[in-house]
């Protein structure tokens, strides 16, 4: 294939006569756009609890992660993170157990703010987004790209690992981890618990198939093998009755995290879920 090289001009928007209702209309009508997955849109200028509206809630549908956009035009400025970080609390403050994601976008991003921004990013989980626009000849480009990325932390799980404790290392360690894993343990027969001191493990005549890891915030994390063929029923049943499972693990596995209460709310499915894992590792 040849290509006819052509020059480009970097603009900004206002230059462009275009403003912030233009591009959160290309957003709009095009999520993925951003660069943060095949995100789907919640609502667009949500209105919060401080009587402000929020741009964008986004949704990755893979993993059911939230994302909490706002947008600026422009250079980025301190009241623009202050409240993006304001609409990102307020979110996670009405659903603590999905995960949610800052998220800011504005045409130039400065060192200093920059500098800010990374600082912030080690206690919220932050994404920053630079928005370019350039031309060529009469048509418009507009391209996103991430400055500063969230990874993962690791610090909500307790150390993992095979080393075996007993049941009393955890009842000193985490009580509300074991009082949720009791629960779920009554809803199964002739089960063979694992204590290791990372995570407990649970099978029966096969082999393991439940772990059950404890995490600060959701006090408890379900791992659970299920056929292959059924694991998107599963992940559906899960979903419509308020639970946000990881789509993101195996063709096998669904993890999950696990209140106390759901353990009353919804015993029926977790002990289905449990009876046909059982069966499935014993093939």
């Amino acid at each position: 294939m040849t290509y006819t090289p052509k020059s480009c001009k970097s603009i900004t928007l206002k230059e462009a006569k275009l403003d912030e209702k233009w591009l959160q209309e290309q957003i709009r009508s095009n999520p993925s756009i951003l660069g943060l997955g095949d995100t789907v849109i919640i609502e667009k200028e949500r209105v919060q609890l401080s009587g402000g509206r929020l741009d964008f809630l986004l949704r990755e549908p893979n993993d059911n992660t939230r994302y909490v956009v706002e947008v600026m035009l422009g250079p980025l400025d301190a009241s623009h993170i202050i409240r993006t970080i304001e609409y990102w609390d307020i979110e996670k403050s009405r659903y603590p157990n999905i995960k949610h994601r800052a998220v800011i976008i504005a045409e130039e991003i400065t060192a200093r703010f920059f500098n800010v921004i990374a600082l912030l990013h080690r206690s919220v989980p932050l994404i920053a987004i630079q928005l370019s626009a350039f031309t060529v000849e009469a048509d418009l480009f507009i391209h996103f790209t991430r400055v500063l990325d969230f990874v993962e932390p690791v610090e909500d799980e307790e150390p993992s690992g095979g080393t075996q404790k007993g049941r009393d290392y955890w009842l000193k360690a985490n009580p509300v981890f074991i009082e949720i894993f009791d629960k779920i343990l009554t809803l199964i027969s002739n089960a063979r618990v694992t204590y290791n001191q990372g995570h407990i493990a649970l099978g029966t005549s096969g082999g393991n198939f439940s772990w059950f890891h404890p995490r600060r915030k959701a006090n408890l994390y379900w791992e659970i093998d299920v056929k292959p063929e059924n694991r998107a029923k599963w992940l559906e049943r899960l979903e419509s009755v308020g639970f946000y499972p990881n789509t993101r693990n195996n063709e096998t596995t669904v993890g999950l995290p696990i209140s106390l209460e759901d353990t009353a709310k919804h015993s029926d499915l977790i002990s289905e879920m449990l009876q046909e894992a059982d069966k499935y590792s014993e093939n």
